[in-house]
């Protein structure tokens, strides 16, 4: 008979257990009766990387953008979280705000019935508690929001995030270095290297913040931040500089978009100016990566000989900011392409569109080695990949816009 209240007692671990596992795939809310549509649900920028999450600064919300791209209207039927910790709603142009969507066993499934029209953009706004499991939940965490729509093409769309849970309430201060008489460095960097480490293949991007002081004479303007390869992007804020100004480069690698050398390895970030400099300012990261996933899931499927980087000095191809190619619009002499799939509305000025991954293999390419080509997709990454693959077949006069198209259109805004 004392039983039961063994029973009772082992439920509050058990379910504190369960807290954050991962909702199994037969438990994922099943789509009611709705009729299929061929449109297809495309998230603009996903595997967002949070960085720092103070763990007694309260909720963080993150925002992510998606639309549909096809030619029917797609119909949002259910939702869940991966994590007690994080719930999350879904906004859509018409003015409706979904019911709180949380994980499974933890509140009704939450049903959507939200519909997003062809070429309509809607918001799903996912909010992390990192309190939700205690104190001492400290450390990288990985969380998913799962939608199931009635799409043919994306009946289940994942919405990812990541970050570090620390100590406190406020993130680490960026240390930038101090000035010093007779300073020669015109950029001095708090550090000019970073190791990541040991990451998974699996893990998403990681992003590292490198600040710096500019120490030259005159005001100065950032025009790129040409990287060593696709899988490393870069930003760096601000772009124009006067004597004395701090700034931060912040760098993200991306663990799966194709395969790297075996062991640990490096990729470099530079910064073009205007005016240019006699040496231009490089940091690097380093990294390893534990591929649990295998080369059938790289996002480009292409391969790259590490050797071939490492013998060039100057960039393979110039990433530009949006600032820079909008100067460069008024007065056009490049070929301009979107590489973005699927086809969005292209920025005005656009010569052809030509798919990141089949841009070789395309009619539409200048044949002429040396033809000056800007390249961007929606948000960087594909134009990004497009650009090495033409620096490595020979194409000398390669350029990619930072950012994308929401870049470009948030500047021409402001």
């Amino acid at each position: 008979m004392k039983i039961f209240p063994s029973i009772l007692l082992a439920l509050p671990v058990l379910l504190v257990l369960a807290g954050c596992a991962m909702p199994d795939a037969s438990e994922s809310p099943t789509p009611s009766k709705t009729t299929a549509s061929s449109g297809a649900l495309t998230i603009l920028d996903n595997n967002i990387d949070l960085g720092e999450i103070p763990i007694e600064g309260g909720d963080v919300e993150v925002a992510f953008t998606f639309t549909n791209d096809g030619e029917e209207a797609v119909t949002l039927l259910g939702g869940e979280t991966s994590c007690m910790c994080t719930e999350a709603v879904v906004k859509t142009n018409d003015g409706v705000t979904s019911p709180r969507i949380k994980m499974a066993g933890h509140g009704a499934t939450a049903k959507l019935d939200q519909v997003v029209q062809p070429g309509e953009q809607a918001t799903l706004v996912a909010i992390f508690d990192p309190m939700a499991h205690g104190p001492n939940a400290l450390g990288v965490i990985k969380r998913d929001v799962i939608l199931q729509t009635n799409s043919q093409t994306t009946p289940q769309v994942r919405f990812s995030f990541q970050g570090n849970v620390i100590k406190g309430s406020q993130k680490s201060a960026v240390a930038f270095p101090t000035p010093t008489a007779g300073d020669t460095e015109i950029f001095a960097f708090a550090e000019t290297s970073y190791d990541f480490g040991t990451i998974k293949q699996s893990g998403g991007k990681v992003s590292h913040d490198f600040a710096f002081v500019y120490n030259g004479d005159e005001p100065l303007k950032i025009t790129g931040v040409p990287t060593s390869c696709a899988c490393t992007s870069a930003k760096v804020t601000p772009t124009t500089l006067q004597p004395g100004d701090t700034g931060v480069l912040t760098v993200t690698f991306n663990p799966n978009l194709h395969e790297e050398p075996t062991g640990k390895f490096f990729k470099t970030v530079s910064l073009l100016t205007e005016p240019a400099l006699a040496e231009m300012p490089e940091v690097k990261i380093w990294t390893e990566i534990d591929l649990d996933l295998g080369a059938e899931a790289f996002e480009l499927k292409s391969t790259h000989d590490e050797s071939e980087e490492e013998e060039h000095e100057e960039p393979e191809y110039s990433s530009i900011t949006p600032e820079v190619f909008a100067s460069m619009l008024q007065q056009k002499d490049f070929v301009l392409i979107d590489t973005h799939i699927p086809e969005q509305q292209h920025i005005e000025g656009t010569d052809a569109f030509i798919p990141y991954d089949t841009i070789l293999e395309s009619a539409e390419l200048p044949t002429d080695k040396n033809t000056k080509i800007v390249l961007y997709c929606r948000s960087g990454s594909m134009s990004r990949a497009a650009a090495y693959q033409l620096a490595e077949e020979g194409y000398s006069n390669v350029y990619d816009l930072v950012g994308g198209k929401i870049a470009y259109d948030d500047f021409i805004v402001e």
